[in-house]
């Protein structure tokens, strides 16, 4: 018997996002308003807020070495260039010589230039915690990330002036290059070069549930399940 059939229908996929494709969207969505606020965030910092944020982080400092040091004579001085005379105690227990004088402390300037790189780190935070967009974890990653960031620079100073005393103290007491030499040089580079740019990132990552999901769940259903729909065949 001749005739014709009904077409048939076939369950096809519906031409969806890609989740790629919105991830990407979302990355350069971040990244743009990521760039627009660390502009703002730098130039606040730059003309705004680095006094008081240095103001703090002197007074902060302080308090660290004496109550580290448990000696008053432990004490930062801020010149009016804006450098910082900082007296350091340390433990001279390298003299062997007959004759050659125990140091009890040490005393170095940082130049203003040097002191600022530790309140960098904040509007850095700042810029990408806001570059997410506002939205419920926003105001809790600002405030418990800058408190984090705020101890941790106090603490990085810290072990940066102890490092400036001891390297101070070597050279009064000229021994060959060693082990002690070498870790000294690197941690002043991780202190002063890499810290200060990684430990905002780490931060916004780590108290921003937003932005943890962003990097590292990125969304799945969203383009991905594709529905199902009818076509003819």
């Amino acid at each position: 018997m001749s005739g014709s059939s009904a077409p048939r229908q076939r369950v096809g996929l519906a031409a969806d996002p890609a989740p790629t494709s919105l991830r990407s969207k979302a990355l350069n969505s971040f990244f743009l308003r990521g760039s627009f606020w660390l502009i703002a965030m730098l130039v606040l910092w730059a003309f705004g807020l680095q006094t008081p944020m240095l103001w703090l982080l002197r007074i902060s400092e302080e308090i660290t070495l004496q109550f580290a040091g448990t000696d008053s004579r432990n004490s930062i001085m801020e010149e009016p260039s804006g450098d910082w005379t900082c007296r350091i105690l340390v433990d001279d227990r390298g003299i062997e010589e007959i004759g050659a004088q125990n140091i009890s402390s040490i005393d170095f300037s940082i130049q203003k230039a040097d002191v600022i790189l530790f309140t960098f780190s904040l509007p850095f935070f700042w810029s990408i915690v806001l570059g997410k967009g506002f939205d419920r974890f926003t105001l809790p990653a600002l405030v418990w990330g800058t408190l984090s960031i705020a101890i941790a620079e106090v603490l990085l100073l810290f072990i940066f002036l102890k490092i400036t005393a001891y390297g101070a103290l070597a050279q009064l007491h000229p021994s060959p290059a060693g082990l002690a030499k070498w870790l000294r040089d690197l941690s002043t580079y991780l202190i002063v070069s890499v810290i200060p740019f990684a430990l905002p990132i780490i931060a916004a990552v780590g108290f921003h549930a937003g932005l943890k999901q962003q990097f590292f769940h990125p969304p799945r259903d969203s383009g991905f399940l594709k529905k199902s729909v009818p076509r003819a065949g």
